[in-house]
């Protein structure tokens, strides 16, 4: 008996060291699976809809509130993850807006909400598009001593007026005289397009919105002179507003910085 009991306890001394042995063995830490991000900021370029609050939706939750959204401005870029939120807009007490927008995978993007609001579905042109200005993990700065242009057609029809066919053309200034060179002109600018022209010379600029077809200009930006572009910066410039109320927006941004996946 006393041997049975004295390998019993011998047994038991092999198990308590083993398990305190395995116990102070510390276990490899598995970091967290990384959610793939968007960088994103919105433009309330609306025909008819002075101010917007938006509510930004994960899943159930509220991630982002915008409270005061006004017509002819931006906000700033903010962090999303990627992939399909709720958006909730309203303006006043009217409920203009209660979809779902999509981001991509580590891209920057603009939002615009822009058309024209109407509680009747026929009338109602208003709605978001969306632009992508590369991957945050790529440089969205200019090369040292030019600057970028983003121009984009917002502009929409309203219930008694139809949508305008547009052309652009964009001048620079030569030095030293006042003969203007033309580095841009798309013949056919329309609701939802995006030009980019990167790496431009630095210098005085003017752009021309026509009416397709017409000689004169509907409206032109700037409308008393010419604007000097900057080193180092993007100029984003939207035309919106309805067709007998048009406008121009002209966005200065610094190129946000290079981040990783």
């Amino acid at each position: 008996m006393r041997s049975i009991a004295k390998s019993l306890i011998l047994l038991w001394a092999i198990f308590i060291t083993i398990f305190s042995f395995y116990s102070c063995v510390d276990e490899p830490l598995i970091e967290p699976l990384k959610r793939p991000y968007s960088v994103v900021r919105f433009v309330n370029l609306s025909s008819n809809l002075n101010s917007l609050q938006i509510k930004i939706f994960e899943g159930s939750e509220i991630v982002k509130t915008i409270s005061n959204l006004q017509q002819g401005s931006s906000t700033d870029y903010s962090d999303f993850l990627s992939g399909k939120h709720k958006f909730i807009i309203v303006s006043g007490t009217d409920t203009v807006y209660n979809k779902d927008i999509e981001f991509s995978s580590y891209e920057r993007i603009t939002v615009v909400f822009a058309g024209w609001a109407d509680t009747s579905k026929e009338l109602n042109t208003f709605a978001p598009f969306k632009f992508e200005e590369n991957e945050v993990y790529v440089s969205a700065a200019p090369t040292s001593g030019t600057s970028n242009f983003y121009l984009i057609n917002a502009s929409t029809g309203t219930p008694t007026l139809d949508a305008l066919k547009f052309e652009l053309l964009g001048q620079r200034k030569l030095a030293a005289d006042t003969i203007h060179k033309n580095f841009v002109h798309v013949g056919k600018f329309e609701y939802g397009n995006v030009y980019s022209y990167p790496n431009h010379t630095l210098g005085n600029y003017l752009f021309h919105f026509r009416e397709s077809g017409k000689a004169v200009s509907k409206i032109f930006y700037p409308a008393d002179s010419l604007f000097n572009s900057k080193a180092g910066k993007r100029y984003y410039i939207y035309l919106y507003g309805a067709p007998d109320n048009l406008k121009v927006l002209m966005d200065e941004k610094d190129p946000l910085p290079i981040r990783s996946k």
